[in-house]
């Protein structure tokens, strides 16, 4: 979810480059809300900064709906600390203009984490 269209459009190619499915872009934290709820996506990448409703919101209520989903968020310096963070069940937080290769391995570990999770509870 980034309120940014050409920085959506950058993260897709990154992430479809590197092997990753993109089900899903929103705009705003709002719809970005009702996507998940609907796609059930095993990882969402989270803007802090969203229209509507900022990105901590967004994933509280994303995380209510879809526990086994995995937020990483994506944040500029001092936009957000590690306990707001960890308190809305974010997974890891990324600055803004990393490499590409860590925001894929962040997202594949925490793709990996869903799996898990969701082998535990089958189990």
């Amino acid at each position: 979810m980034e309120d940014n269209a050409d920085d959506r459009r950058l993260l897709r190619e990154l992430l479809e480059m590197e092997g990753v499915q993109v089900v899903g872009e929103a705009p705003n934290g709002k719809v970005g809300v009702e996507l998940a709820v609907e796609l059930d996506p095993d990882v969402i990448l989270m803007d802090v900064r969203m229209p509507e409703l900022s990105g901590i919101e967004a994933t509280r209520l994303i995380k209510r709906s879809a526990p086994l989903t995995q937020v990483v968020m994506l944040t500029s310096a001092d936009q957000v600390t590690g306990v707001e963070a960890r308190e809305a069940g974010v997974y890891a937080y990324l600055q803004k203009g990393g490499a590409p290769q860590l925001i894929r391995d962040v997202v594949v570990q925490a793709h990996r984490l869903k799996l898990r999770l969701q082998e535990r509870r089958g189990a």
